[in-house]
Parts: C-alpha cells; structure tokens; sequence
C-alpha cells in the first residue's frame, strides 16, 4: 500500500502540473489514494486483522469488501471532488492530464517511453485548451491521437501523420 500511496502521490504531482499548464492555473488537481483497509483514521491496523473483523459480512455478501483490490483514488478540484464540481470539459482535460503523467512516471521507470493512446482527444475541449495540451504532448515515443475533428491539425505540432477512417477504407491525409 506504501508503493500505490507513492505512485498515487507522483502522479498527483505530474497531473497537476500538467493541469496547471493547460489551464493556466485556473484550479489545483490532486489525486488523494483511498485505501479500503483503514478503520476510520487508524491506517495502521493490520491486513489480516482487517480481514478478520469483515469475514462474516464477506461470508454474507459472498464477496471481499476490504484489500487492495478494493482501493481506489479520487480526482480533487481544490479541495472538493471533482466528481461533484468538474465539468465536461475540466473532466476530459483530468483525464489527460493523468494520461501524460502515468506516461511520463512509466517512462521514467522503465527507461523508454510507452506507446500514448489519447481517444477522442477533441470532444468536450475548446481550441485553445486542445492546443496547450498537444503542446504537452512529449515529442519522443509513439503516440496515437484519435479525434472526430478535422480543425485540430494545424495545432499539433511534430511529425504526424493524419490517416482518415471510413467505410470505404484507411486513407493517408496530408498534413
């Protein structure tokens, strides 16, 4: 659970970073990791005493209601979850922001990095939102964007290579 809690918090970091960028600082992104084998505050009781004290309600509902498998993470707009506050829009641009994060730590971590799949990256972003996270985009690596919008690609910047998918087939674009 330590390792999650210190992934989670270099996550947190980069997401918010790359959040803060795009933005322009409007609000503070944090992803706060929420353990399921904490009683109330006490996070140091003990797996197994943990499991115990459930089992009955475990037997009953057919099921493990605490362990790792059970943890999650919660995206915050400032202090309030996102999910109560955060727009379309504001939960399209989280989603990158953790993408490009994750891709970054993972790169790091392994030296080389990670084929980057953003889908309908245009949906729910205006213009200028779109062209500050392409700008974060990291230049080295593959990266596939897949988008609805012919309008973005004077704002994506590197070497591309735009392909058109339709019924009658996979077409090259000229760029």
């Amino acid at each position: 659970m330590e390792r999650r809690a210190e992934w989670i918090g270099g996550l947190s970091k980069g997401a918010s970073r790359f959040y803060r960028d795009v933005t322009g600082g409007e609000q503070e992104l944090n992803l706060v990791y929420e353990h399921s084998l904490a009683v109330g505050n006490d996070a140091g009781i003990g797996i197994g005493e943990r499991l115990n004290s459930v089992r009955e309600d475990d037997i009953r509902y057919g099921f493990t209601t605490v362990g790792p498998h059970r943890d999650d993470f919660k995206f915050l707009l400032g202090d309030i979850r996102a999910s109560q506050v955060a727009s379309q829009g504001q939960t399209r641009l989280m989603a990158i922001a953790f993408r490009l994060a994750q891709s970054k730590m993972m790169g790091d971590y392994l030296g080389e990095r990670p084929i980057l799949l953003l889908d309908d990256m245009g949906s729910e972003l205006d213009l200028t939102h779109l062209s500050e996270a392409f700008r974060l985009i990291p230049e080295k690596g593959q990266v596939f964007v897949t988008t609805t919008r012919e309008d973005l690609a004077p704002i994506i910047s590197g070497e591309v290579t735009f392909w058109r998918f339709s019924d009658s087939g996979i077409v090259e674009m000229k760029s």
